[in-house]
């Protein structure tokens, strides 16, 4: 049985939310206390006639905060870096987006799910993508090495709980403005969406 949240160090809930999201991308029809899939990547945004042409692999897994590609002003040849890139459905946009010259950047904390992403870029033949498997606040990448960073912090993924959820936005919000001042690029911010939210 696992200890209440109030005791966990932040190393043990980082392993929880790495455990929960890698049931998301082995078993995305599972019960869930947030929203996954496509009808919720629908009503944060993502259209019918984009979802329709991707592969279900890409969105079935889908547990994002919104659909930041109206906002994200990528051009070609520029390196992206998207924190919690979950299976990939903002990975593939980007690396079109950016193009062969380009690089982007997929991070997440799930092992499971970085894999899921990994083969979805490899089935899109997606050559321009690299995988990190880390923590937001402990992220693998040099000074200055990324030209625009997508995250949803603040806030963090739909959370496991309501204190889970203020411990994500105190610690995603530090790591984010940590990471805009190391690499110097810029940041965007997704709005989270807090349809099904479950404590």
């Amino acid at each position: 049985m696992e200890k209440p949240l109030a005791q966990m160090t932040a190393r043990e809930i980082k392993s929880v939310v790495a455990k929960r999201y890698g049931e998301v991308a082995i078993d995305p029809k599972g019960k869930f206390n947030f929203p996954v899939g496509r009808r919720f990547a629908e009503s944060v945004g993502y259209s019918r006639q984009l979802l329709d042409k991707a592969p279900s692999s890409l969105w079935e897994s889908f547990t994002g905060a919104g659909n930041p590609q109206p906002y994200i002003d990528v051009t070609s040849g520029e390196t992206v870096l998207d924190l919690g890139c979950g299976a990939g459905l903002d990975l593939y946009l980007y690396a079109q987006a950016t193009g062969p010259e380009g690089r982007v950047y997929g991070l997440d904390l799930s092992e499971e799910m970085v894999a899921k992403a990994k083969h979805n870029m490899e089935m899109l033949n997606a050559k321009n993508v690299e995988f990190l498997c880390a923590p937001a606040d402990n992220i693998p990448l040099p000074d200055k090495s990324v030209d625009i960073e997508y995250t949803i912090f603040p806030p963090i993924r739909v959370p496991l709980s309501v204190k889970l959820f203020e411990f994500c936005v105190v610690v995603g919000a530090q790591s984010s403005l940590k990471l805009y001042l190391r690499l110097h690029c810029r940041t965007k911010y997704a709005r989270i969406s807090m349809i099904g939210f479950a404590a």
